[in-house]
């Protein structure tokens, strides 16, 4: 009985923080810009800072510890690499045999599961799943979102527009009212290099893009990774 609340009063607050947030956005007190705001910064730097923290503090030269990650990293590519295959055997569409082994691979186990074994453990487990973390994340995410870039096709840039509506004025027979001008972004024009998705897509659909150049080439890697959580929510939540 002593073990059972001592388990549960070291999971319940994890759950407890997850319904308080549930409930403020149903009680409209954490509005869209608000969560995005949260969002940003649990994802680009509460959780890194944690897991970096975590790394540090772990024996990356351990054998065991190699041999784990390595079991971990092999046992989820299988899992989404015979998903994969069972689709084709099955007769699946290219988009369900990418979500499904999306799926079957990766898990909530960064932001919910890990902390809480890591809770119920103690502090060595908690340094151990930082090294599950990084192979979730660098490995298995890699993995998945590149087969969801696979099924769905992806765009490239065709063209900037040489036109911006912030200079706009209606025509009239009074003179133009000055006002603040603002910096505006380009808009650019792509094309899908799957045709067959692109004659699929119903009028009017929305979705991100990035346009990478040739200067800075080391931030390109954190545009990508927000591309990839994006494209993992839009496929689990599409509307």
């Amino acid at each position: 009985m002593d073990l059972a609340l001592s388990v549960l009063s070291r999971v319940l607050p994890f759950f407890l923080l997850v319904g308080a947030g549930a409930g403020m956005v149903r009680l409209r007190l954490l509005d869209d810009g608000m969560a995005r705001g949260l969002s940003a910064y649990v994802f680009w730097i509460g959780f890194p800072a944690l897991l970096i923290h975590a790394l540090s503090r772990i024996d990356i030269t351990d054998p065991a510890l190699l041999r784990g990650l390595l079991a971990f990293a092999l046992a989820a590519l299988m899992v989404m690499a015979g998903l994969t295959i069972l689709g084709l055997i099955l007769g699946w569409t290219r988009e369900d045999r990418a979500g499904a082994a999306l799926a079957g691979g990766l898990g909530n186990s960064a932001f919910l599961g890990l902390p809480v074994a890591a809770a119920v453990l103690g502090p060595e487990a908690a340094r151990l799943a930082a090294g599950v973390v990084a192979v979730d994340f660098v490995l298995v995410a890699a993995t998945g979102i590149a087969l969801l870039g696979w099924a769905s096709g992806r765009s490239i840039a065709r063209s900037v527009l040489q036109a911006l509506s912030t200079g706009q004025v209606q025509a009239s027979g009074s003179a133009p009212t000055p006002r603040a001008l603002q910096a505006a972004p380009f808009a650019v024009r792509v094309k899908l290099d799957d045709d067959a998705l692109a004659a699929r897509l119903p009028a009017g659909s929305v979705g991100d893009a990035a346009v990478f150049t040739e200067h800075v080439k080391a931030s390109h890697v954190i545009r990508k990774v927000l591309l990839r959580q994006i494209a993992i929510l839009n496929y689990v939540v599409p509307f």
